[in-house]
């Protein structure tokens, strides 16, 4: 289940909706949201601690404090907003902080996720070997099924990250 909520913030963080937790994602708790940021009022000047310490409170209340979680923070932009705060999070959180100069370059650079998560793989001993259900291969073949086994590339660049 995807769940999302807005929040303004700025010396303060505050719920902008009736909400005052994250959501279920469906068509009308987003137009709920949707209408609730017609509500907001730009005054001073946001202070992301804030508004993340907020965010972080709100996610940890609704999802249980004792799940594994890791947060992926990214700075886009070639004049990103001070990024410390997002490093800690992410250092803090098992996760990685990026910072992406260019809009055209978001989509690869979130795809480094992806070696953050195989982390445990790559170190593990174990080998997990996944197989597919069968299935009628497209060529006549047959019946069919697949079995996979992850490859890494063990090189410290990946490893010490």
């Amino acid at each position: 289940m995807i769940s999302l909520t807005i929040i303004s913030f700025n010396d303060t963080a505050k719920w902008t909706s009736c909400f005052d937790t994250l959501v279920q994602a469906n068509r009308r708790n987003k137009q709920i949201l949707s209408k609730s940021v017609d509500s907001i009022i730009d005054k001073k000047m946001a202070n992301l601690s804030v508004g993340l310490d907020f965010a972080f409170k709100a996610f940890e209340k609704k999802y249980n404090a004792n799940k594994t979680v890791r947060v992926f923070a990214y700075a886009i932009g070639p004049d990103p907003v001070p990024q410390d705060t997002l490093k800690e999070i992410a250092c803090s959180n098992r996760g990685y902080f990026t910072e992406i100069q260019a809009m055209g370059a978001v989509r690869t650079k979130i795809q480094d996720y992806v070696k953050v998560l195989g982390r445990p793989l790559v170190l593990s001993s174990t080998r997990s070997f996944e197989w597919t259900n069968f299935y009628l291969d497209a060529m006549d073949l047959g019946m069919m099924t697949t079995v996979t086994l992850p490859v890494f590339n063990r090189t410290d660049m990946y490893v010490s990250n």
